[in-house]
């Protein structure tokens, strides 16, 4: 299993994002602030999936990055890399 935590500052305060990826599943749950936002599954080919959510009004989007060996993750709020 990945995991992978950001956390990061809006103007109502601090919030914590957190991914769990399990690989041999394509089992993914997200987490915003420790509630449950989503939860899927990647069947057969898994080559990445990107995951929108909002958050205090900003735009958040999570994406799982499929690569030659493994995955890379990237949380943008409003566009910016977290």
């Amino acid at each position: 299993m990945a995991k992978q935590v950001w956390t990061f500052t809006l103007d109502d305060g601090s919030h914590v994002v957190e991914l769990d990826h399990r690989l041999w599943s394509g089992v993914r749950e997200i987490k915003v602030d420790g509630k449950l936002a989503e939860k899927s599954r990647k069947f057969w080919w898994d080559r990445g999936t990107e995951h929108r959510f909002d958050i205090s009004g900003a735009t958040c989007v999570l994406r799982i990055i499929r690569q030659t060996f493994g995955f890379r993750y990237e949380l943008l709020v409003d566009g910016k890399l977290v």
